[in-house]
């Protein structure tokens, strides 16, 4: 269920949910950003957005607060405020209680005793705690035919506008709780989810340069810096520490990345003089990046107001995540002819095949190159 209501100052509008999914669908709404401090969304307050709203999420699955309801329809009767601010359909996830769902309870035990990351068993509950409420008390999930999943996974597609990416992470977490937790054969949920075949976007050198100066403060300078000129992920950003940083060997390590797996990455002389720079100012102690309290590492939504800030002010128009920096270190290391196998280790990419996928982008600037070349001329 997705709760709007208006901020304090009336200048936007706070959108409030618990299931995570909802963060694909929220990024389609310009100038959207996520508020730290009040622990939702929040987008600029206009008519238009209150429409897109309903539009991404359904009308039926959004409930506007009654001082929103008022300020865009004054006239209205206590029963429209009323019948807008309630639920309107039954099948909302009671997460409380379905938490402590026995299948829940085994999901969570086994991923952890298996050393799953933290991120993967919140994703893996949530898709389960999804079906379970899908099927209804009617349904025991130990007689779970594969059309229940089927079913339940069309809706998401058809009614809630999954994606691909989004479908698959919800198909992974059913086969593992039917094959792994379960004990039906392996195999048994046989539902081939093709990947979005979308390539990662990528800025040019120019683009980086620009969106890292126009940063405000030094810490926010190196916070970008390091997320391109060393590939880093958002999650690795945040949990550095000052002694993960080796200026003698002019390396990171990065400790407990995605797959709970370390590796070290390179340190550039530019960026280890603005960091020197930067500790200096700051007096770090423990983390690099630290937080409010200090004794914290600052938060991966704060990293990301910082991007998309520094972004705006840049007046970079292409659009994209802070990871579009990581990808644009993957893409500029193999324009300088970067061997593909060193950069799977740099970025900490299991697969090769993930890798790959920065050869297309690539391949643009090989085609600009080779279009100098007169090959049939004299």
């Amino acid at each position: 269920m997705i709760k709007c209501t208006l901020s304090e100052n009336e200048t936007e509008i706070e959108i409030y949910f618990n299931d995570i999914s909802a963060n694909d669908l929220i990024r389609q709404i310009k100038d959207r950003r996520w508020s730290n401090g009040r622990k939702c969304w929040v987008v600029p307050n206009l008519r238009e957005n209150v429409l897109q709203i309903a539009q991404i999420f359904g009308k039926e699955n959004c409930l506007f607060s009654a001082e929103l309801v008022k300020f865009y329809k004054p006239e209205a009767t206590k029963k429209e405020v009323f019948l807008a601010s309630q639920p309107r359909f039954a099948n909302i996830p009671n997460y409380d209680e379905l938490e402590k769902h026995p299948a829940v309870v085994a999901l969570i035990r086994r991923m952890t005793l298996a050393n799953y990351a933290y991120k993967s068993i919140k994703n893996y509950k949530l898709s389960l705690i999804r079906f379970l409420n899908f099927i209804g008390k009617d349904v025991s999930i130990d007689d779970a035919e594969l059309t229940n999943v089927e079913d339940y996974l069309l809706m998401l597609k058809i009614k809630k506008k999954y994606k691909p990416n989004s479908l698959r992470v919800e198909a992974m977490g059913l086969k593992f709780y039917f094959e792994k937790v379960a004990g039906r054969k392996i195999g048994w949920l046989n539902i081939d989810i093709k990947q979005s075949q979308t390539l990662p976007k990528s800025y040019t050198t120019d683009e980086v340069k620009r969106i890292i100066n126009a940063c405000k403060y030094i810490k926010h300078k190196a916070i970008l810096t390091l997320a391109y000129q060393s590939g880093l992920r958002l999650s690795e950003i945040a949990n550095l520490k000052t002694t993960d940083i080796n200026s003698e060997n002019m390396t990171i390590h990065i400790r407990s990345a995605k797959g709970d797996k370390d590796r070290i990455v390179n340190l550039g002389q530019n960026t280890l003089e603005l960091l020197r720079d930067y500790a200096r100012k700051y007096q770090l102690k423990k983390w690099l990046f630290e937080g409010d309290p200090k004794t914290e590492a600052i938060s991966p939504r704060t990293i990301q107001l910082v991007y998309n800030e520094a972004v705006i002010k840049s007046g970079v128009q292409k659009k994209g995540g802070i990871h579009t920096l990581r990808h644009s270190y993957a893409t500029h290391l193999l324009e300088k002819g970067v061997n593909v196998r060193t950069i799977q280790t740099l970025l900490g990419h299991t697969s090769l095949e993930t890798t790959m996928r920065y050869m297309h982008i690539s391949g643009e600037e090989a085609a600009k190159k080779a279009n100098k070349i007169d090959l049939l001329g004299d």
